[in-house]
């Protein structure tokens, strides 16, 4: 490359630094469309490149790609932020940037995961060992931990993940908690979580884009399991790939729930035979669909396709994001071939019972203690545990319980069908 090349590379660089700090800057204050449009002009700059010279300023160009694939994730682009971080990841890995190769696998296995792809999680997940431990992978790995209804190991791995409530996808926590919370039934402690959450963030860092969608599914996730629930208010005019294709599973739902099949089917037959849409979409349409359809035969297809989906890719949440209460019974049971579809019928038939979640034996002796009097270290010298354990034992109590106090525990102690059991029992 000659001095001319040189400096012609340079001043490259200097601009797509100029666009791409431009681009955080307006990232930051909200304004996410218009980071997106800087981003546009970066790749637009780099399209007039020659492909050696790009290749010449690859290590540069890792750091502003990141950016780039921050700006593009959190605009709700999902498609373009995914090929984004695969692009981070290629760049950084060309040029031995472990920390950033560790960074965009993480966040490329989060997004398989929000999608429901199983598979392409684990192999991002895979990728090295340091990506295992990061947080964005720790979350993925939560998502399909409650995909599966692991719900304690979701638990585990999403308090594991904590360290995102420093950055900018903070948010990622708010919907784990809120999946969690809506299986388990302690949705009012929850929103009151997710309230408290947004207030201490700055507004516009949950009312635009890939925060404001995943905060808007947390919201409608669990006003939709506890009707009492105060609502946040949202600007749902938010544009993006992901937000969009949400959108439509959003109101085919809303008219199926709103008694209108005509207008659920206008929505979901469209979108039957959409390539594009990700796996965890494609089998709620499906799902929709199936439970306004005029022809039963149909229907019924529709449902074994959607079940044998979920039981190959373990996605089981997804029975509980669509009423299909109103499906034929038969119909269900039939296509209900796998254990764990199985053991989910009784719900997913509107046929649940009215009991708290079950607890486990620690759990319910933790609770004796606490109904006793006693406090964390008494029960963690009764009981030879470590303080901290009892602690993590107190709040997955609490969280299935759905209260925030101990005198609120200590009340329910006397009324709830598996209650407290002693030490000695």
């Amino acid at each position: 490359m000659t001095d001319g090349d040189d400096e012609d590379a340079r001043s490259v660089i200097h601009e797509l630094a100029t666009l791409t700090q431009r681009a955080v800057e307006l990232r930051r204050s909200g304004r996410f469309a218009a980071s997106v449009d800087q981003v546009r002009a970066c790749h637009r700059l780099l399209e007039g490149v020659d492909a050696d010279e790009v290749r010449s300023m690859e290590a540069a160009l890792v750091d502003l790609r990141r950016e780039w694939a921050i700006s593009l994730s959190l605009a709700g682009d999902d498609i373009a932020g995914l090929r984004a971080w695969e692009r981070v990841w290629d760049t950084a890995q060309a040029t031995g940037r472990e920390v950033e190769s560790v960074l965009a696998a993480a966040t490329v296995a989060y997004i398989h995961a929000v999608h429901g792809d199983r598979r392409y999680a684990g192999l991002w997940v895979g990728r090295a060992d340091a990506i295992a431990d990061h947080p964005l992978a720790t979350a993925a790995r939560a998502m399909l931990a409650i995909d599966c209804l692991d719900l304690d190991e979701a638990q585990r791995l999403a308090d594991a993940a904590q360290p995102l409530d420093g950055t900018e996808a903070w948010a990622v926590l708010v919907w784990l908690d809120a999946r969690i919370a809506s299986l388990t039934g302690s949705t009012r402690a929850a929103m009151t979580r997710l309230r408290a959450t947004c207030l201490a963030h700055y507004p516009k860092q949950w009312e635009s884009g890939l925060n404001w969608y995943v905060i808007a599914l947390a919201t409608h996730r669990l006003t939709r399991e506890d009707r009492g629930a105060t609502t946040l208010r949202l600007d749902v005019g938010r544009a993006g790939e992901i937000a969009v294709e949400t959108n439509h599973v959003d109101a085919a739902l809303a008219a199926v729930e709103k008694g209108d099949p005509a207008a659920a089917r206008a929505v979901t037959g469209p979108l039957l035979n959409d390539p594009d849409l990700s796996i965890r979409a494609r089998v709620l349409i499906e799902l929709l669909h199936a439970s306004v359809a005029e022809d039963a035969a149909e229907a019924e297809v529709l449902v074994e396709a959607a079940l044998e989906t979920i039981s190959r890719e373990q996605i089981y949440t997804a029975l509980l994001d669509v009423p299909v209460a109103g499906f034929e019974p038969a119909i269900v049971r039939r296509a209900a071939t796998d254990d764990r579809l199985a053991r989910l019928l009784p719900r997913i038939l509107g046929e649940a019972s009215d009991e708290l979640p079950a607890l486990t034996r620690r759990e319910r002796t933790v609770w004796w203690y606490l109904a006793e009097g006693l406090n964390l270290n008494q029960i963690a010298a009764a009981e030879f545990l470590s303080p901290n354990t009892v602690k993590t034992h107190v709040r997955s109590l609490y969280r299935k319980l759905d209260v925030n106090t101990r005198a609120a525990a200590v009340e329910l102690a006397r009324t709830h069908p598996n209650g407290p059991l002693p030490p000695t029992s």
